[in-house]
């Protein structure tokens, strides 16, 4: 089994298994507040939902993206109950580049100019599959849309867990941002710090970024 199949199959026991509630993280609490006008969200790597829901409740037209049959699954029988013509969710493995271009092409004429937002995910990938998310979310995002990312730092390798061990990834923002040019990429917002992601004792030091094309 590669490292995707055994991250995707970590995610799947854990969202097989979670009874956490929908309350939305304080990541999209944000976004929500400082860009409203979009109406069109993706989120990519959403996990459980919570903050698909959160922008779904909020009269926005959503797709939520996870590699993980079993939370995408969950999320969908929700979904067509609350939101059946707002909220939808589809699986997509990341390290796969052809099922990234095939998610682009079905959605590029829809979704094109919407907001792409990924919480916690980035640092959940290898850089081979970040390398793939940053070519579809600039696809979609097109020149009025924008993508919003959340992920843990190279300050944060330290700190306590407290979520169970699995694949992380720990990124220096900076070589973070010096990449970004390789993507046709530029930062309209960026900060760092702690507080922003508190989990009960595991306080993780994270990089916000909001990226538009250059």
């Amino acid at each position: 089994m590669n490292q995707s199949s055994e991250n995707i199959a970590y995610w799947n026991s854990h969202y097989g298994n979670s009874t956490a509630l929908r309350i939305p993280s304080q990541f999209a609490t944000f976004v929500l507040s400082e860009y409203y006008a979009h109406d069109r969200f993706i989120d990519l790597g959403c996990g459980n939902g919570r903050d698909s829901f959160f922008f779904a409740e909020h009269g926005k037209q959503v797709i939520g993206v996870d590699g993980a049959v079993a939370a995408v699954e969950a999320c969908n029988a929700q979904a067509r109950e609350r939101f059946p013509d707002s909220l939808s969710f589809t699986q997509l493995d990341f390290s796969d580049a052809a099922q990234c271009d095939a998610f682009v092409a079905a959605q590029a004429n829809a979704w094109s100019g919407s907001l792409v937002y990924a919480r916690f995910f980035l640092h959940a990938i290898d850089e081979e599959a970040e390398r793939n998310f940053m070519k579809l979310a600039l696809a979609l995002i097109g020149t009025e849309g924008r993508i919003c990312v959340e992920f843990r730092t190279d300050r944060d390798a330290m700190q306590p867990k407290v979520t169970s061990a699995h694949y992380r990834r720990f990124i220096d923002p900076i070589d973070f941002t010096n990449n970004l040019n390789g993507f046709g990429l530029k930062v309209d917002y960026y900060t760092t710090g702690f507080g922003f992601a508190k989990y009960k004792n595991d306080d993780a030091h994270v990089a916000r970024f909001v990226l538009s094309a250059a």
